[in-house]
């Protein structure tokens, strides 16, 4: 039995595929026939062009994947490619969202890589198993919380009419285009260190960081109705549920706020992201994704045919996303000679999110990469974006690494 978040993304299916893509660089003896039959899913073997790029070559097939819908039932909501590349080959598993998170799609890609190398590895989620509920939302705690949810899902809903909302196209066309980003070595870490002496999360400096980095790529909105920025965030709910780890799909999701004029300071932002993202974790609004998920199902019928998406992006309005995960120890390791040397993912935009960042760390070395709908920033506001929020961290990384080794000295 699926539940509402998995439901809505089925739904958004149906307009353009919401798909990830989950990538491991894999060195070592791969067998690519044992990896088909364990992995249980179609799998195509691609090639780099000649004179092309490694990392454009993945690109070019992350985007392609991206776009590629599933068939529909019975066929499974997986599939795999392995690209082979400098002696080493990158395998790819593209996961159509309602079926699993990041946590999850991350031990079955492991798994897989496991079972290929015949070394004995945890089982991969159980499908099968409610998805969502409850418990995902920690103790529901009664008529109290529930109005809570839904005042704060009302005052977002009045509070993103005001949104900047972006478009250069048929809005109708959700086509992605998808690239890798480069981070420097030691930029976590400085990120980090920054984090840890403003106590705050390396999720608010990304959300204050990316923030500033629209503000100044957009200056005129200031003087525009939609004006302010809303940023959205996907957290893990494991935490809130005692049979998270076997779950394949434990998410809330909720936006923070950043008025003209607010990301001017930078460490005044950082504060003020801080302590929405403080708040929109407490355990009394933990789950207003979900009841909004509830809601958006429930009033889909009701809608014309053709204008879901229209609706959508006209009462939830995000300027940009981030999935930020940290996988756990082990997720991608224990698969006898094959070794993982770099791991990326490439998340979806969907019909509400015009520029997504999929950040992993703790499994390989950390990645970053951006999907964006085509019709969404115009291109020279999306580079001007791009080249700002990297900037940004890469400051702050370097300020957190000066701080830190002062404070070791």
């Amino acid at each position: 039995m699926l539940g509402p978040l998995q439901r809505l993304m089925l739904g958004w299916a149906e307009f353009h595929p919401y798909n990830a893509v989950d990538v491991a660089d894999v060195e070592g003896p791969l067998d690519v026939a044992r990896l088909a039959e364990v992995g249980d899913a179609p799998l195509s073997i691609e090639a780099e062009a000649p004179g092309e790029p490694p990392l454009a070559a993945l690109e070019r097939v992350a985007v392609r994947e991206l776009n590629a819908p599933f068939p529909p039932a019975p066929a499974g909501p997986f599939r795999l490619f392995v690209l082979p590349s400098g002696g080493m080959h990158r395998v790819g598993l593209v996961w159509d969202h309602w079926a699993a998170d990041g946590f999850s799609s991350a031990r079955r890609l492991g798994a897989l890589l496991a079972g290929s190398a015949g070394a004995p590895s945890f089982p991969s989620p159980d499908l099968t198993r409610r998805q969502e509920g409850p418990a995902a939302l920690g103790t529901v705690g009664g008529a109290a919380r529930i109005l809570g949810r839904v005042a704060g899902s009302v005052a977002d809903l009045i509070r993103m009419r005001r949104v900047l909302s972006p478009s250069c196209g048929a809005r109708d066309d959700l086509r992605v285009e998808a690239r890798i980003l480069p981070l420097p070595p030691g930029t976590i870490a400085g990120l980090l260190a920054a984090a840890r002496r403003r106590g705050v999360t390396l999720h608010d400096l990304l959300l204050a960081s990316l923030a500033r980095s629209i503000g100044e790529a957009t200056p005129g909105r200031v003087d525009r109705r939609r004006s302010q920025v809303a940023l959205g965030s996907v957290i893990d709910t494991r935490k809130y549920r005692p049979d998270g780890e076997r779950s394949s799909f434990a998410l809330d999701h909720f936006p923070v706020f950043v008025s003209p004029g607010e990301d001017r300071e930078f460490e005044s932002l950082v504060r003020r992201i801080a302590g929405q993202t403080r708040r929109r974790k407490a355990p009394g609004r933990t789950g207003q994704g979900e009841l909004e998920a509830l809601a958006a199902n429930a009033l889909r019928p009701l809608l014309r045919q053709g204008s879901e998406t229209a609706f959508l992006r006209r009462n939830y309005v995000l300027s940009a996303g981030i999935s930020n995960q940290r996988l756990p120890d082990g997720c991608l390791r224990s698969m006898g000679e094959l070794q993982v040397s770099g791991f990326r993912r490439f998340v979806p935009a969907g019909p509400v999110c015009p520029l997504a960042f999929g950040l992993v760390t703790g499994a390989a070395p950390a990645s970053l990469t951006v999907t964006w709908r085509r019709t969404g920033y115009p291109p020279e506001e999306r580079a001007a974006i791009l080249a700002g929020f990297l900037e940004r961290l890469c400051e702050v990384a370097a300020s957190g690494s000066v701080e830190d080794h002062d404070q070791k000295a």
